[in-house]
This record gives C-alpha cells, structure tokens and sequence, in this order.
C-alpha cells in the first residue's frame, strides 16, 4: 500500500489512491474493472463519487472468521462496513444446494436442501430435517439434484436437474409441484440439451433460478458448451411456467473466464425481498453465484446488470482463502433471501475443497434488507 500523506500533490494523491485499489483488486481477486480511476480532469465531486464507488466494490468480500479482509481494510480507510457473520446451522448428511422462501404472513423461512425440508421462525433456531418424497420422474434413471423453490398461488414449484451416466451427467432441467412442501410431483420438462445459439451449443443444464415478472418468466441456469466444462451461466425466456422457454441469443450471459474461473460458474441466485420477489436497487439485477477456484477451494462471487444480459462482475463475496481450514473451504450452492428485516446468504460448504458431497450448510446474515445493503454497493 501507498500511505497518503501529508504534502502530496494532486497528482501523487491521485495516483497512490489508483494505485492502492489495483493492489486491493489483485491481492483480493476483485475484478479491476470494478474500479473507476481517479483522474485530475474529474471534478471535485467526480472524484469523491469515483471514490466512494471503489471503496464500495471492496465491500462486496464480507467478513469471515479469522482475520478479515474488511476488518483489515476498515483499519486502512477507518470505514466502518458492516460486515456479515459466520453461523453453522444445519448439518447434512449429503446434499445440500439450499433453496428458501418466506412464508405469506412473514413469520416463517422455509428451506429445502437436495432431500430435505426444514424451516425456521427466528433465523436462529431451525426445526428438524424432514425428507422429501418424489413421486417418478421420467428420464431421471440415476437420480437428480436441486435448484429453486419458489411458491405460485397455493402451490410450491422446484426446478431440479435430471441425471443419466448415459445421457452425459446432468441433461435436463425439470418442474415439480407440492401443495405441502414435502410430497412433490412431476410436471414437465422445462429446458434440455440443444443447440440454441452460434455461442451456446447448451449440454449438462442444472443449478437453475426461476422467477416471474409480470407476464415473463425467466431462468438463469449453469450448463456446458459442446458437451465439455467448464460451467457457464445462460438466460431463457417464457411466457409460463411450465415453458417453451427461448435462450437468450447472446448465451452465455457469464461466459468462461479461463484466467480468473478456470473451472467455471454455476448456480446463480438473484438477490429477493421479503415478498420472495426478485430484487432491483436502483435499476440493476444484482446476482450470486459459485466460482470455482481449482487451487484454493469454490468461492462464492456477486454481479449485477440492468438488463439481465450485460453483467459487471464484482469479485469474491466469501473467499476461501479468507477461511481457516476448519471453517470450510468450499463453499457453493448459495440461496439468498431476506426475512424479518436481515438478508441471509445460505449456501453448502466443506473442508474438503471440493464440495462433492458438502458437509453442511453454513448462513452469513446481516441485520440489513438487501435493499439497504446493496444501495452501499456500486
């Protein structure tokens, strides 16, 4: 780090500022692209926009146990940020992918693992585990994983990913329905393997996030390109729920990074209200999501875009190598919500580093809506 000291002319001012975010943005794997450079042609309040901008992008890498990022960069800038906190709530004994919603009166967050349902009423205290019952889904000879739960009217739908060695792994994303939260039946179809695009020759879809607005629905998705990884995230389009679904032409929305995701990107979440609608702060979308780090464990990033199409991606949110190796250091599967006023980020982790299977689910919470967490973001 550059000190800033008493002395400096504007133009050294100005560069040891750059230059400390290009420090903070390598060291912390934030993209530098998140960054606004502070330049001498900026106005006064160009410049202190600028500023505030990048002190926000690197309060997008919340708090961990053991010697945080933040903690380290409130000592440097004296910016008090808020941060979220670790807190192990559930253990599982395989599977995990969690998915939750806010019951209608607000006073219950139900969530579901891969096979199991549990709930709570406080955020502190969760029920116990009770399994999911599937009635037969055609095609799923080898089984099939989870992605989102979301309620309809009366009736609650989950969309989860079918699985055949033979068909490649995952090959196809389906619908079911429950009106109870447990006993939940097959559907239909709703996306598969094809050829949708100059781009996004689309095989091995799973990890799926559906979601309405107004007469759209939409789903963000993880899939392969010409039947080989690495992950990649992609868009669709209907105008039901139960489909046809149309991919967006310009898939994939997050393509394949090969220097900063080598192993690629998978189950995308956007951020909701208490409603479980999906959230927009000042016109963007703003998207979770796992980044797989071959060498150092998975690690969960954040986007955003006004459009669904453009993405700006932010950096890691919660790092591995900000964790002891006790605490877990993969960490994937996220769903985020807000219930009673806080916003909550579950997702699976292990210490394994490679999640397969993850051990239990871990939440980071913070005693703020999304809405007035992400109004602190650029």
């Amino acid at each position: 780090m550059t000190t800033i000291i008493e002395g400096m002319t504007s133009v050294q001012f100005l560069t040891a500022i750059n230059d400390n975010f290009t420090e903070l943005a390598t060291t912390y794997d934030i993209y530098i692209n998140s960054f606004v450079t502070l330049t001498a042609t900026m106005t006064p309040t160009e410049q202190r926009d600028a500023l505030n901008h990048n002190l926000r992008v690197t309060s997008v890498i919340w708090g961990q146990t053991g010697g945080s990022f933040i903690s380290r960069l409130n000592t440097y800038f004296n910016t008090p940020f808020p941060r979220f906190q670790d807190a192990l709530i559930e253990l599982v004994s395989l599977g995990a992918e969690p998915s939750a919603i806010v019951s209608a009166d607000g006073n219950t967050l139900d969530i579901w693992t891969t096979w199991h349902h549990f709930s709570t009423t406080d955020g502190i205290n969760y029920t116990e585990r009770v399994a999911l019952v599937f009635g037969e889904v055609p095609g799923a000879t080898e089984g099939h994983g989870l992605a989102r739960v979301l309620k309809e009217g009366e009736t609650y739908y989950m969309v989860r990913s079918k699985f055949d060695i033979a068909e490649g792994g995952y090959y196809e994303l389906f619908l079911l329905s429950s009106a109870d939260k447990i006993n939940w039946t097959y559907v239909g179809d709703i996306m598969s393997a094809g050829n949708y695009s100059a781009t996004w020759n689309l095989t091995n879809p799973c990890n799926s996030f559906l979601w309405k607005e107004g007469t759209i629905w939409y789903l963000i998705y993880g899939a392969f390109t010409d039947g080989a990884g690495p992950y990649k995230l992609g868009l669709a389009t209907a105008p039901a729920i139960t489909g046809p679904y149309t991919n967006y032409a310009g898939n994939p929305i997050i393509p394949f990074d090969a220097v900063v995701s080598p192993s690629g990107d998978g189950r995308p979440v956007l951020a909701t209200d208490e409603n479980n609608q999906v959230l927009k702060v000042d016109g963007k979308y703003f998207m979770y999501y796992h980044h797989e780090l071959v060498s150092a464990g998975m690690s969960i990033r954040r986007a955003y875009s006004t459009d669904l199409h453009t993405w700006t991606v932010e950096g890691n949110i919660v790092d591995p190598r900000e964790r002891p190796q006790e605490v877990g250091t993969s960490n994937g599967d996220i769903c985020v919500c807000q219930f009673k006023g806080k916003s909550y980020l579950f997702y699976s982790n292990n210490v394994n580093g490679d999640n397969d299977p993850p051990e239990h689910i871990d939440a980071l919470v913070d005693n703020r809506t999304f809405a007035e967490l992400l109004r602190l973001m650029p």
